[in-house]
This record gives C-alpha cells, structure tokens and sequence, in this order.
C-alpha cells in the first residue's frame, strides 16, 4: 500500500486540476515519486496500483482557491523536481528528491509559515537599513566632507599665517618657508587622499546598503512567497559583511612653532571690522590687519544671564542659566530662533551624546544626564562633598569637571579646590589642585581644553575678578593671564567662560569690560574685542560652532529690567585669525 504521510507544509503551489483525472479541481496530494498532484479519488487508486502502491505521497492542506496558483519553481539542484518544503537544519528550499537523498532526516516547516517568518525579518532588517545603518553612514559621510573643508580651511589659514611671518625677513627665509609650505601641502594631499577613500569606502558601504533596501521593497511588495525566502537569505549574508561602523579617520592636525622660522615677528596680531546687522562698521586696529566679523543673530531670553551655552551640530545650542528653571534649544540659520524648552536649571552644560547632556546645578554635588527628548534626569557622577561648577567634553570622550568644597567663595584654609579628569567610563584619571604646595586655583569656575591637551581654567577670586590658569596635560602649570591694561577697561579683570579654536588659541570673555580676550597658545595676547561697539553687552557664556561661528551668551544690564541676550558671531574663516 502506499505510504501517505504529512508534510509539514501547507503551501505548495497548486495546479488547478487534478493532474491524473484532469477534472477534479479538489487537489490535496502529491506524490513525490511522479511529482503528480491528487485529488481524494486518484490518491486512493493511485496508493493501490501496482506500480505505484510503494509511492510516498504528502498530504496538501488548504485548497487551490485558498493558495493563488503559479508557475512550479524549479529545485537548484534538481531542476526537473518542483520546490515543496523548506529545509530547517539548511535554511534551504527542497524538492522531493532533495528530501528522501541530501535532507533525509532533517526537519521541514510549512513555506507559508517560513513565508511569515521571512518578511517580518524582512520588515525589521529594512528598519535597521533606514532607521540605523543608512543614517550612520551618511552621518559618517556627511562628518567626513565636514572634515575635508576643514583640513583645507586649516591648511590654508596656516599658509598664510606664514607667509605673513615671512614677509618681514622675507629673503632670509624665504628657503626654509618653502620648504614648510611643501610639507603642508604633502600634509594636505595625504590627508585629503586618505579623506577621499574614506568617503569612497562610506559611498560603496551606502550603495550596498540601498542595493539590499531595494531587494527588500522588490520582494515585499511583490508578495511572492519564494522570492521573499531567497530574498532574506540573501540580504542576510549580504548586510552580515557589511561594516556600517567605519567611520572617520583620526588625522593628526599639523603644527607651526615660532622657532619654525625663527624670526622675532608678533604673531596673528588683527583688527576687526565689526558690522552690527547692517549697523555702522566698527573697527579696531592692531597692527593694521582687518578682518571682518558681524553679528549673525539676536534672541532675547527669559534669563537675568545665560550661565551656560551647549553646542550641537547643525547650528544648534542649548541655552541655560543657573538662576533660571529650564534650558532652551536655540537653533541658528538666517537668525536665531528658539525651538523648544525642558525643565531643567542649568549651571554648565556638555553635549554627551545624540539624546543626552550632562548638566552641572548650583550648589548641588550631583552631575546629572539628562534626557533633551524628554527633560528626564538620572545622576551620571556625585562629587560630594564636592560641588561641580564646570564641565567640558574632548575630542577623547574625557570629560573635566571642575569642583568646590564649599559655596561659592567661602571656603577654609584646607578645603578643595580642583579640576578632576574623567574617562568616558567615569573612572578618574587625573587631579589638578596643587603646583608643589601652592594651590593653582582658588574657585575654579569654568573650563575647556585645546587641542594639544592643554586645560583652561577661568579662576574666579571674587565675584567680578578673576584670572586664567592654562595647565599642561600633566598638570603642570604653562600660565596665567590676569587681563591687559592696553584697552580702555576698568582694573579689575572679570573673565566667565573660555573656548579654544583648533589652533589653540584662546577667546575668554571679561563680562564687567563688555570684551573678548583673545591669546596665542602661548598666553600672548592677540587682540581684544570691544563688544560694546557691536551692541553686545556683558558677554558670559561662549561656545564655538565649526571654528566659524561664536555663540555669546550675555547678562542682563543691572539697572534695568530686561532679559539676557543670546548673540552668534559670524565671521569669515580664510580672513578670520582668531575663530
């Protein structure tokens, strides 16, 4: 008698008629042996016929009106044997031959229901394609033509910067700075090939990615069943080689020394020809270099000051203050425009990922994350019995905090003041409190770092005096800058905020003389900037966008009633020496 057992699959593509009787339309076997399909009659006289009583036939569930009728896909290893199982132990499709030869033993599973299983996977690795992996390397391309401008901008800045030096010694020099703008040059092509192949790499990653996101829509929308399965087997093994985490290549940034060309010339001395939003041109001169700068943007704030201005990308900030009960998301574009607001009281702020700033508060020991989607807050670090004042994110991921003991500027003899170094996982590094036995700071407020690992402190000794301390990356002691009696301001200097570009120049603003301070490396002074020629009035807060745009958080006037002002100076990079 022939064997009939079931097939744990349901979906097999049926013809419309019986093919022993050619007039039944009721078709619920096969045999696998003559790959003919069965009505209920032909099963029963073809499982008692001689030759074929030993046949094995598979029972079909379902009907040929409930199943939509296509042509047989043929098995890839025997092409004359119709595909009728899925193959759990190969992940495969299998005919019958497959099955009684290569696969005896193995576990089968209904098409349909592999079908099921295959485009939820589908519809998920799809949402992994555009919600994660093509958002990753575009932002990884994007950050990599960023950097490309970048690198030529700085090349170009440092060209000039020496041609400027030269020009006084010029015939003397002139051998040693063609060799130095050769070896820039050299910089700037092994830098912009290495760039170039990197975005090559990114673009092919991209293209591979929408070539799978292609297949996918093709496969999904077309609803074929065996398309589907080839097709998630296959995107698999594809989007399993591809690396979606290459991202941009650290370049090391080139240097120029004084020494470099030994000549005893005043380095990157400028002016400013300052233009207030179409207002009358201000100009300040220093050794009769001009570079133009103009305010790019106003936003008038609920704050009596903006203690605090937190950059992100794409021209946006958040905007906080310590006197007041939320933090504001400013975006700049033709002007500045507020976007939205959280709950949150804000001394300082660092960006520390997409979703997430660390945020100091006053006179509270805790440093806590919180959410910008939601306002939500958990503590990141506790300092206690210390209190953080400031907090600054590097390039590394290590974050520095600045921290009292004690409020404000009552403090004992023996209490702590100092700046702590942090890694990304909270583990601390380094200590910075001591220079031998002398204290390097006495309230140390707010802090950044450049690019040779160099850390600014503004060190507050009153609430209007002050003073910056620059430290090496040891701790040693490089400088301290106390203000410049070359400018029409009053004695005492009142520094808030510090922010170094990506040569290592520093821009402190000096609240109580409505001035920017801006030094060499070196603590040299380069010039100052009179803000209240621009209109901009006890600057506090600063932040730096794309080494192009300044952010200037300000202070309201005491004797009035107003609100802070938030401002972004724009200025051009390739005239610019300071931004």
């Amino acid at each position: 008698m022939a064997k009939s057992y079931r097939c744990i699959s349901s979906l097999i593509e049926c013809p419309p008629v019986c093919n022993l009787c050619e007039t039944s339309v009721s078709v619920h076997s096969r045999c696998l042996e003559c790959q003919e399909f069965l009505c209920e009659n032909c099963r029963k006289v073809h499982s008692k016929g001689k030759a074929t009583k030993s046949h094995k036939i598979i029972q079909i569930y379902g009907n040929r009106d409930a199943l939509p009728f296509t042509k047989f896909i043929k098995c890839t290893d025997h092409e004359k044997s119709d595909v009728i199982m899925y193959c759990q132990n190969c992940e495969s499709l299998v005919c019958s031959e497959c099955i009684a030869i290569t696969h005896s033993g193995h576990l089968f599973q209904q098409i349909d229901s592999v079908y099921n299983v295959k485009v939820e996977e589908l519809e998920m690795r799809l949402a992994g394609i555009e919600n994660d992996s093509l958002k990753e390397i575009s932002l990884h391309i994007k950050r990599t033509k960023f950097k490309k401008r970048h690198k030529k901008s700085e090349i170009e800045f440092l060209k000039e910067r020496i041609i400027q030096l030269t020009e006084v010694q010029k015939k003397v020099l002139e051998k040693r700075r063609d060799c130095i703008l050769n070896d820039l040059d050299d910089h700037f092509n092994t830098s912009e090939k290495i760039l170039n192949e990197t975005e090559m790499d990114l673009n092919l990653i991209k293209t591979e990615l929408k070539d799978c996101q292609q297949i996918i829509y093709k496969s999904l929308s077309s609803c074929e069943r065996i398309g589907v399965i080839r097709s998630a087997n296959s995107t698999k093994e594809k989007l399993d080689k591809i690396d979606v985490s290459k991202g941009v290549p650290a370049i090391e940034s080139p240097s120029f020394e004084k020494s470099d060309l030994d000549a005893d010339i005043c380095l990157g001395v400028v002016s400013f020809s300052l233009n207030m939003n179409g207002g009358d041109t201000v100009s300040e001169t220093t050794n009769g270099v001009k570079v133009e700068t103009s305010v790019a943007g106003v936003l008038d704030t609920d704050y009596r000051f903006i203690s605090s201005v937190c950059q992100l990308s794409g021209g946006y900030s958040w905007t906080g203050s310590s006197s007041g009960d939320t933090i504001m998301l400013v975006h700049h574009n033709d002007d500045l425009q507020k976007v939205s607001e959280l709950n949150v009281t804000a001394d300082d702020m660092a960006h520390l990922a997409a979703d997430n700033i660390l945020v100091t508060c006053p006179d509270d020991p805790i440093i806590q994350t919180v959410s910008t989607i939601d306002g939500s807050s958990q503590t990141f670090l506790d300092v206690s019995p210390l209190y953080p004042t400031g907090i600054h994110i590097n390039g590394n991921k290590d974050i520095l905090v600045s921290m009292v003991e004690g409020h404000r500027y009552s403090f004992k003899v023996d209490s702590q003041r100092k700046v702590v170094r942090y890694s990304s996982d909270k583990n601390i590094k380094s200590e910075y409190q001591f220079a031998g036995t002398k204290r390097l700071f006495t309230y140390p407020y707010k802090l950044c770092e450049n690019t040779n690992s160099d850390v600014c402190v503004v060190d507050k000794s009153g609430a209007f005096t002050g003073r910056l301390v620059m430290l090496d990356q040891s701790g040693s002691l490089r400088f301290t800058y106390n203000g410049t009696s070359s400018m029409d301001q009053k004695p005492t200097f009142d520094p808030r905020d510090v922010v170094c570009d990506s040569l290592g120049r520093v821009i402190i603003s000096d609240c109580g003389n409505h001035t920017l301070h801006i030094l060499d490396h070196d603590g040299d002074i380069i010039c100052h900037i009179n803000t209240i020629k621009l209109g901009i009035k006890y600057p506090w807060s600063l932040s730096l966008e794309s080494y192009v745009k300044l952010w200037i958080g300000c202070k309201a006037e005491p004797e009035k009633s107003d609100t802070a002002k938030l401002y972004v100076i724009e200025t051009d990079i390739d005239q610019m020496c300071i931004i």
